[in-house]
């Protein structure tokens, strides 16, 4: 304990800059709001947006991708010259169509409804609204075709700036006609952050591997590149480091200057010029200095998943890597000390294995003449020295990183350590040699080198598809800031205050963080059923915990608009995030009402996060296949922690059924005198027939979403709810839940409560009383519903 006290002390003394910024983010934390601004912006309305294309415009699928910076945003006869962001503009491209031709900094405008971007109001699941602001993103834009948008000529104040993208564009053109499909995606996803580009199946990968972040342009890349340009430059003097931050500052002007991209420029910036001016042990100082710069300009960066990685990325270099870093290198550079004159006689262990890599190279390489040999030696021994830094970092920066990784993803990646520190070095070797093609495609004879970087490329997404394989995953419920904070404190305290090889008992620390959070338990009431009908946009999920804390799922969310694509979004980032916020471990049961992909969109990837005791559905799919499942009938009844469960639909052939709707399972609950009927997407021919035999309930799940076609009166009127509850999509294009539904529950006198307006809704019960609740995302609990 006195060695950690007196290493606080002496670190605090010596990095006050640092101290500073630490106390300086906490009361950001705590006082500063970080929510997005308001703007008087009328969503229902078309508005009339005149603004400059402020980044490269990219391949997004069918689309084209742009950001737009407004000068005028007009709607319904007013105007505002002061919006605060830019807007994501998605242009569906047509192949009749020419190709748009547009380009940085063209003036432009065009008429649209301005969306939000999609958020749910789920216990658990990251506001995508507060991601997009960070990038600088208020709202978006979808236009059907490019003769939307008219040219207006070119925004002036960044007209000097054309040349350059001009240059980018160029390099794209050359590498589209030179390179495969998959070669053209790797480079200008790894190389110029087009990470639209990346096909879904590598990102999967990627992910798998733990190594995805290699892929978006943030600190990794500008400080590859800024070593890159310092070693091709740094015989220039101050020439050569101002030509090393032109190049810099040129690349992140050309991959879109993001707020994460530039951040990290200004921290590269001010780290750069501190190490190039011999004050390299202030690095800490330097970072705490360019950390209250950044929170002086933008105090909302807090909040950002960029800002929060990036500096925690460079704080393992300052902590950790900087001071293993001189006898690694020592080691690393026997190769470049083979033939020398000089030879060191220390007996300390770095040095010894530093001679037996210089005997080994001297002892295979003496058949060649001196001229050619120690050229070789010293280019071997450069790249040792390269990979040695860069695998040092690959191992500290991943495991500092770790609690927050698993903030935002919940992914634990047993192999992570070993995945960056074989592939990020092969990775590292890339940058360089995309940047060399990059500043000399045009001249004659590039083609060998276009070549190269092609196959290097090609090879490490096989590699990579080879090595996802065979990786071991894990999915875990999120840390709280107190456990990340615990986490980052003891791994640092351990590892600095420990001795020789006992510091390697602070890697423990990531196995003791598992253990923990695999051994959160979820806390309920006891002898109460809860039934939370979640916000999945225009899907269905029901999630169940029994009296006992079993839990069960019936549906799993998804998307009628998309493919795999969207319904593992839902799956992954809104069903399986609220999942392990309720600490929920494994499911009893997932109950599939029909296969339509709204309601079973999200199933693979549920099934692959938790494992699930049995699979129920009406029809059966493929996808079902390697799950232990059984089919449920009308007249099926199970019991479950004192819940009653009796199917009343479908028939014993509900395949031969022509409407897919009608396929549906209808599921009625009872937990002592209260009942809830569940009825899929039935339609008003099925509610006639079950009519006669359904008895009258406490809540009823509304049929598909509301819609106008189900939910008849008789219906309505038969089950008699007191609570009718509604899943439906904000601003859904079918207009669920619709007008004559409504009008319906209206004449009836029955509440209804509709996640398109309050978002998750839960109803808890002790057979007897019932409560209705939903969720606030802004308060971050359930507030009772009156």
């Amino acid at each position: 304990m006195r060695r950690i006290i007196e290493a606080l002390r002496r670190f605090s003394l010596l990095n006050p800059c640092a101290v500073l910024a630490l106390l300086f983010c906490l009361v950001c934390t705590l006082y500063v709001p970080t929510g997005r601004p308001g703007t008087p912006i009328v969503l229902d309305a078309t508005s009339e947006v005149v603004g400059w294309i402020s980044g490269p415009v990219q391949e997004a699928g069918d689309f084209d991708y742009l950001e737009v910076t407004p000068l005028v945003v007009s709607q319904g006869g007013r105007k505002f010259s002061d919006y605060p962001g830019r807007i994501a503009v998605y242009v569906r491209r047509s192949a009749s169509a020419a190709p748009s031709g547009l380009r940085y900094a063209d003036l432009i405008r065009f008429e649209s409804f301005l969306e939000s971007p999609p958020h749910y109001e789920t216990p658990g699941v990251l506001d995508y609204r507060e991601y997009l602001w960070q990038q600088g993103l208020l709202h978006v834009a979808r236009l059907k075709s490019g003769l939307q948008i008219h040219p207006l000529g070119v925004y002036s104040p960044r007209h000097w700036l054309c040349p350059l993208f001009d240059y980018a564009e160029l390099f794209e053109r050359h590498c589209r006609r030179e390179l495969t499909p998959q070669q053209v995606q790797f480079l200008l996803s790894l190389f110029l952050g087009r990470s639209k580009a990346l096909q879904e199946i590598d990102t999967e990968a990627l992910k798998k591997l733990g190594i995805l972040h290699i892929f978006v342009v943030s600190g990794s890349h500008v400080s590859l590149l800024l070593v890159c340009l310092h070693f091709l430059f740094r015989w220039s003097g101050v020439a050569g480091k101002a030509v090393t931050l032109a190049g810099v500052w040129s690349y992140i002007l050309i991959v879109g200057a993001s707020p994460p991209v530039l951040r990290s420029g200004i921290m590269a910036t001010l780290l750069y010029l501190m190490i190039s001016s011999g004050l390299g042990r202030q690095f800490l100082n330097g970072l705490g200095f360019s950390a209250l710069l950044l929170l002086a300009w933008f105090p909302p960066s807090l909040s950002s998943s960029s800002f929060q990685l990036s500096y925690l990325s460079l704080c393992a270099i300052g902590l950790f890597v900087l001071p293993c870093q001189r006898p690694v290198r020592i080691i690393a550079g026997g190769a470049g000390t083979a033939f020398s004159p000089c030879l060191s006689v220390l007996r300390t262990p770095e040095f010894r294995a530093h001679r037996l890599i210089r005997y080994a190279f001297e002892s295979r390489l003496n058949f060649l003449p001196q001229a050619v040999t120690v050229p070789i030696s010293r280019t071997i021994g450069w790249l040792a020295l390269y990979l040695a830094d860069i695998t040092l970092c690959s191992l500290f920066v991943p495991v500092l990183l770790l609690p927050v990784c698993l903030f935002y993803s919940n992914l634990w990646v047993w192999s992570q350590a070993f995945s960056n520190v074989v592939m990020v070095p092969l990775f590292a070797i890339a940058m360089p040699l995309c940047l060399l093609l990059f500043l000399t495609f045009w001249l004659p004879g590039s083609g060998v080198l276009t070549w190269a970087a092609g196959a290097y490329g090609q090879f490490l997404l096989d590699l990579v598809g080879r090595l996802s394989h065979w990786v071991w995953i894990d999915y875990v419920p999120q840390p709280s800031a107190l456990e990340i904070a615990c986490y980052l404190l003891v791994f640092s305290a351990a590892f600095l205050a420990a001795i020789g090889r006992w510091r390697l008992l602070a890697f423990l620390t990531p196995l003791v963080l598992f253990l923990i959070l695999r051994l959160h338990s979820a806390s309920q009431p006891a002898g109460r059923l809860t039934m939370t009908l979640l916000d999945v946009g225009q899907s269905e999920c029901l999630h169940l915990r029994y009296p006992d804390g079993r839990d069960a799922l019936i549906d799993t969310g998804g998307s009628l608009l998309g493919g795999g694509t969207s319904g593992d979004f839902i799956g992954q980032r809104v069903v399986s995030r609220y999942l392990w916020h309720e600490r929920c471990r494994r499911l009893d049961f997932v109950l599939l009402t029909h296969s339509h992909a709204d309601h079973v969109g999200g199933y693979r990837f549920v099934a692959s996060a938790f494992p699930i005791s049995r699979l129920y559905f009406g029809v059966w799919e493929e996808t079902y296949r390697g799950q232990r499942s059984r089919q449920l009938r009308a007249g099926d009844r199970f019991q479950l922690a004192g819940v009653e469960h009796h199917v009343l639909y479908p028939g014993p052939h509900p395949e031969t059924l022509s409407k897919g709707n009608n396929q549906s399972l209808v599921l009625l609950l009872r937990y002592r005198d209260f009942a809830m009927l569940l009825t899929g997407d039935i339609e008003q021919d099925v509610e006639e027939q079950l009519s006669a035999a359904v008895p009258r309930v406490t809540v009823l799940k509304l049929a598909h979403h509301g819609g106008r076609h189900s939910n008849s009166r008789e219906w309505l009127r038969v089950t008699d709810p007191r609570l009718a509850l509604i899943s439906a999509g904000r601003k859904n294009p079918f207009g669920h839940p619709s007008p004559q539904t409504l009008a319906r529950l209206s004449e009836l006198g029955i509440e209804r409560l509709c996640t398109c307006e309050l978002g998750t809704i839960r109803i808890e019960t002790d057979g007897k009383k019932w409560w209705a609740s939903h969720y606030s995302s802004a308060l971050k609990r359930f507030e009772p519903v009156q």
